[in-house]
C-alpha cells in the first residue's frame, strides 16, 4: 500500500484526509486559515476585554458629554467636593487657560475621543479581524492616554488643582488602553490586511 493511503471497506485504497490546520492555541481554523469561523473561536479573554473596552468609552462618553455642557452652559455646576484652597477644584480646571489645547476646549476632543472609541469597539468591528482596524484602533488608545497624560501633567504642575470628573476620564482612557492592547495583541494571529482580504 501507498504511503498516504489506507484500505477502505472493499480493500481500495484512499487518500488519507490531510490534518485539519490549527491556529494559536491550538484552535481550529476556518477554511480561509485566516481567521476564526465564528466568535466562539476567539479566545473567551479578548471577548471580555472588548466588552470592557466598550464599556469605559460609554462611561468616558458620558463624563465628557457632561463636562461639554458645563463648558458651554455656565448655568451648569460642576457636581465637585473641594474648594479654591484645597486639591480639588472643577471649576478653576475647567475655566483655566489649559482647558483649551490650539483653541479647542478639552472637554470637546475627549467627548470626540470617546464617541469614536464606542464606535471602534463594536462587535462588529472586532470580529473583522482587519490589520489596520485592530491597529488604528490600539493606536487611537495610545494617542489619548498620552493626551490623559498631558492634561494631568497641566493639573498637577500648573494649574496645582484637579477635577475629580477630569480624573475619571483619564482614568477611563488608561483602562480602554490595557484592554485594547490586551485584545489586540490576542487576535492579531487571525487578522489580515485589506489587501489580503481583497486578494
Amino acid at each position: 500500500m501507498r504511503p498516504g493511503y489506507r484500505l477502505g471497506a472493499k480493500n481500495k485504497a484512499r487518500p488519507v484526509p490531510p490534518p485539519t490546520p490549527r491556529a494559536p492555541g491550538g484552535q481550529v481554523r476556518g477554511p480561509d486559515l485566516e481567521r476564526p469561523a465564528d466568535a466562539e473561536a476567539v479566545p473567551s479573554s479578548v471577548v471580555w476585554a472588548s466588552r470592557v473596552a466598550l464599556g469605559a468609552a460609554i462611561l468616558g462618553m458620558g463624563v465628557a458629554t457632561y463636562l461639554t455642557i458645563a463648558h458651554y452652559d455656565s448655568s451648569v455646576t460642576l457636581a465637585c467636593p473641594g474648594s479654591p484652597t484645597g486639591l480639588v477644584d472643577c471649576a478653576r480646571v475647567t475655566t483655566s487657560p489649559q482647558s483649551k489645547f490650539l483653541g479647542i476646549p478639552v472637554a470637546v476632543l475627549g467627548l470626540f475621543y470617546f464617541v469614536s472609541m464606542v464606535v471602534a469597539n463594536l462587535p462588529q468591528l472586532w470580529r473583522l479581524y482587519i490589520k489596520e482596524v485592530v491597529l488604528a484602533r490600539a493606536a487611537f488608545s495610545v494617542v489619548g492616554m498620552g493626551f490623559a497624560l498631558y492634561l494631568i501633567a497641566m493639573e498637577l504642575f500648573v494649574i496645582g488643582q484637579i477635577c475629580i470628573w477630569c480624573t475619571a476620564a483619564h482614568f477611563l482612557a488608561f483602562v480602554l488602553l490595557v484592554s485594547i492592547i490586551g485584545a489586540s495583541g490576542a487576535v492579531w494571529p487571525w487578522c489580515r490586511s485589506w489587501r489580503e482580504r481583497a486578494s
